[in-house]
């Protein structure tokens, strides 16, 4: 008894003591790569937040305003998206005297007031005095006026940064961090810790950069990552990549081109597929389609000169030396083909001679060389009907006793008529 209740207890313990606690940290959260970058095409917006990363430590360049494009009433005239940790006060210009405005008018200039109406009058004439003041976080701000209103003396305009303290100038990208702009939670985060499901249109994004010149640090603020392609800038790479592919080369045209225009003489240019340009340059041109300078190519062809964008050459020419390798492969492709044809009809040839033999061989001369041209003749049986055109559409079969007849049909008005297996009639 005592053996078996010290039997029970340990396998009672032996039961229990699976029961493992396992101390060791998990990573739990998979890890996404970044995309590769590629300098094929510019900045734009990303569908993966982690996929922006591919853009940390390259430069960018700040194109210049133009100054040929009109702006619609809806268009910014100013750059608001740059700033800094730091505060800059500003003064606004275009602020009226104090007992000019027309709500203090009623102080007289302070003459002439009783003791309580002084008190108020100084106190409105202190309030005034900061009245032109601000803080702002724009990087290198000025204050652009509006307006100023003379009933209160209230200045209208916004800050902005000074067009020609960044213009022309280049910025190396050094992190970039995003946050949801509706969350409460206003802080900003790292990309790979940013929720999945977060919208684009929701999502802002702030890009840390440093300004070359200076080694300034400031902050490129996204509203919406939908249109982060949006911005003034230019990828150095991609401009760099789209001069060193076709600048100083003769190119070909892809595809025909129609309604472009002479940028020298206004004349329009129709430009045909293989034609040949060379191309002269790429550099930022001034458009009155553009609020900013564009990259536009130059492309000369005897007596004309045309300008197109990055994208519009790269969808519609290729350089003569790619040409001339397509050309090449071409060639040695119908060679290829050519003589793949010779093998494919020589070795038909030898099959199509030993098929001949065989069906002699087995059919005779006649019938086996017939057999062998595919063709039929009075005679041949079904198995010889049968090599000669192969199988029919249809049989229709009639039987009486001692009698077997049968049409076979193969279509366009062709039939072929059997009496006890042999072929008695063709029908064509």
């Amino acid at each position: 008894m005592k053996t078996v209740l010290f039997l029970l207890l340990l396998i009672s313990n032996f039961a229990y003591s699976q029961i493992t606690i396992r101390n060791e940290s998990l990573v739990e959260k998979p890890y996404y790569k970044p995309k590769s970058f590629d300098s094929l095409s510019n900045i734009q917006e990303q569908k993966r937040f982690i996929d922006y990363k591919q853009y940390l430590g390259y430069k960018l360049y700040l194109k210049p305003k133009s100054t040929k494009f009109t702006p619609s009433q809806t268009d910014k005239k100013f750059i608001d998206y740059l700033t800094t940790d730091k505060e800059t006060s500003l003064k606004k210009p275009g602020k009226i005297p104090f007992n000019d405005i027309i709500i203090y008018k009623a102080f007289n200039g302070g003459k002439g007031l009783s003791e309580a109406a002084k008190d108020q009058y100084q106190r409105a004439l202190k309030q005034y005095e900061d009245l032109d003041k601000l803080n702002t976080n724009i990087y290198l701000p000025e204050f652009i006026s509006v307006k100023t209103d003379p009933t209160d003396g209230v200045i209208y305009g916004y800050a902005a940064t000074k067009q020609s303290e960044v213009e022309s100038k280049y910025f190396t990208i050094l992190e970039i961090e995003g946050r949801d702009k509706y969350s409460q939670d206003k802080k900003f985060k790292k990309l790979e810790d940013l929720p999945s499901d977060l919208s684009t249109q929701t999502a802002e994004l702030r890009i840390k950069l440093k300004k070359d010149q200076t080694n300034d640090t400031l902050y490129w603020n996204v509203n919406e990552a939908r249109n982060f392609g949006n911005y003034p800038f230019i990828l150095v790479p991609y401009f760099e990549k789209a001069k060193r592919d076709f600048v100083g080369q003769n190119l070909v045209a892809t595809k025909n081109i129609s309604n472009l225009v002479n940028s020298k003489t206004g004349d329009i240019v129709n430009i045909e597929q293989n034609q040949k340009w060379f191309c002269e340059d790429l550099s930022l041109t001034d458009t009155n389609k553009a609020k900013y300078l564009k990259p536009l190519y130059y492309l000369t062809n005897q007596n004309n000169t045309i300008v197109l964008d990055i994208d519009q050459l790269r969808s519609s020419f290729i350089t003569e030396v790619q040409y001339d390798k397509i050309q090449e492969e071409k060639k040695l492709a119908e060679a290829e083909k050519i003589k793949q044809e010779k093998e494919d009809e020589q070795k038909r040839i030898a099959e199509d001679k030993k098929n001949r033999q065989l069906y002699i061989n087995k059919y005779g001369a006649k019938f086996g060389s017939l057999i062998a041209d595919s063709k039929v003749a009075i005679g041949m049986n079904m198995e010889m009907c049968r090599l000669a055109w192969g199988e029919p559409l249809d049989i229709n079969r009639i039987t009486m006793k001692g009698y077997a007849h049968e049409q076979w049909v193969y279509g366009f008005g062709t039939y072929l008529y059997f009496n006890n297996g042999v072929l008695s009639t063709i029908q064509d």
